[in-house]
């Protein structure tokens, strides 16, 4: 355990790290606040850092605690782990935040995330897109898979959706609840979905924030708030 926390506090002090503080507010009860601290490093790429899409989604996830309530939660590509520890505080009873194995500073930061918001409800798993392992056997049966950005590049727009299909898989019920930045108009998950069995419906952020670009602020002032998009993907 010492050894742990010695390369811990060597890898934060090496690094721009810092631990951020977001607010989450539900317009629908004026005395509801959630305050989450993320740790996160500035200057890293992807994982390490916590993106526009994941402070909408996990803005969505606090309007949609009622259906998170003793639910079992994944959150694909956690990053930082905000939304998946949103939901973790928003009483699911148990959320399992993934990301690439070979991501070992992200799934470290995760850790710490979780030991520091002393949260007992969520855990930390390594797991890769598309493969077939056991970790991701041990995550079938979720009832609610969360994503943001992760489909930032095409490359990963199958892989993603193979995962998802063989969770939704093991429960027919199951909802993948995504935000995506759009970077592309020629990009397009039709032909995947269809070739998953899965079905997609686009989610309107007036539906569950008052104003988007508020949320997304949070993090970063440079993204316009349309360019988010929030779907949820189900088996048809």
């Amino acid at each position: 355990m010492i050894s742990y926390i010695l390369v811990y506090l060597i890898y934060i002090k090496m690094t721009e790290f810092h631990v951020k503080t977001y607010e989450f507010l539900d317009s629908r009860r004026s005395n509801f606040v959630l305050r989450l601290q993320i740790g996160e490093i500035l200057k890293a790429d992807y994982g390490l850092y916590t993106w526009p899409c994941a402070v909408v989604l996990a803005q969505f996830v606090i309007h949609g605690r009622d259906k998170i309530l003793n639910k079992s939660i994944v959150e694909l590509g956690a990053g930082t782990g905000l939304a998946g520890l949103v939901a973790a505080k928003c009483g699911a009873a148990l959320v399992t935040l993934t990301d690439h194995m070979d991501c070992q500073d992200g799934l470290l930061n995760l850790q710490n995330t979780i030991v520091r918001q002393g949260v007992s409800n969520a855990n930390v798993c390594g797991l890769n897109w598309g493969h077939f392992t056991s970790e991701l056997l041990n995550i079938r049966g979720a009832d609610i898979i969360l994503a943001a950005d992760c489909f930032y590049s095409s490359k990963d727009f199958e892989p993603v959706l193979v995962t998802v299909a063989n969770l939704i898989d093991a429960n027919k019920s199951a909802e993948f609840w995504c935000t995506y930045q759009i970077r592309s108009a020629e990009r397009s998950l039709d032909y995947l979905l269809e070739k998953w069995n899965l079905q997609c419906r686009l989610v309107n952020t007036d539906e569950f924030t008052s104003d988007v670009s508020v949320v997304c602020k949070q993090c970063s002032p440079d993204v316009p708030s349309h360019e988010i998009q929030l779907l949820i993907i189900t088996a048809k």
